[in-house]
């Protein structure tokens, strides 16, 4: 790979500030893209510590053309007004634009209040609302003393002598278990008698307080 001369320095950052390719270049020149990369970053850097071409209005074309590919540089901040705004900017605010245009640029953040999490948002299909479960009465508090309620007492109670007698003969603990569960079953029914006999007891108390007005009013005709 031949040494490529400074002197073509310019003209190479000249053919990649028109657009073309490094790779391209590098062919050109029979080397590799990483020099000629590397001739572009020393033409930067030769560039931007050479401040006597600057001071005096001489400009490098090497970095002059490495800034028109690259695009126009920002402003720097001796050119912004003394605001630090733009000039166009600081223009509108003076009263160059009226009240409501700038009104209009900057708007305050409408609150809006948080959505619930079960509330479906608009232009959304709406959800399904959670399904609440009724307040269904046990069936103890419909029944009474029948012969359904007798028939489970009877099975409970069946269940636990069988299961207490098999618990005293082994001391396995699936023995022991069954015998849980069939004390469950014996409290459940017992707990079901209870309720009963108690809404029973409750009509019984209420029922002889009406007999004494409906007497009375017949006596009265």
């Amino acid at each position: 790979m031949s040494k490529i001369p400074q002197g073509e320095w310019n003209a190479i950052a000249a053919r990649y500030a028109k657009g073309e390719s490094i790779s391209r270049i590098a062919q050109s020149y029979g080397c590799t893209p990483p020099a000629i990369h590397y001739i572009l970053k020393r033409s930067r850097q030769r560039s931007a510590q050479n401040p006597e071409s600057r001071m005096n209005g001489i400009q490098d074309p090497v970095a002059s053309q490495l800034r028109a590919a690259n695009g126009p540089a920002l402003p720097t901040p001796a050119a912004l007004p003394r605001s630090g705004l733009p000039h166009n900017v600081e223009h509108a605010i003076k009263g160059g634009a009226p009240i409501e245009s700038r009104q209009a640029a900057v708007r305050p953040i409408e609150h809006r209040p948080a959505r619930e999490p079960g509330a479906p948002t608009p232009g959304q299909p709406g959800q399904p609302a959670p399904i609440r479960q009724a307040a269904v009465p046990a069936r103890a508090l419909a029944g009474g003393l029948d012969s359904e309620l007798h028939g489970r007492a009877e099975a409970a109670i069946a269940a636990f002598r069988s299961s207490f007698d098999d618990a005293l003969a082994e001391g396995s603990p699936i023995v022991r278990q069954r015998l849980r569960q069939a004390a469950a079953d014996l409290m459940r029914v017992a707990a079901r008698t209870t309720i009963v006999l108690d809404r029973l007891n409750a009509m019984a108390e209420r029922e002889p307080a009406r007999l004494p007005d409906r007497w009375g009013w017949n006596e009265g005709r």
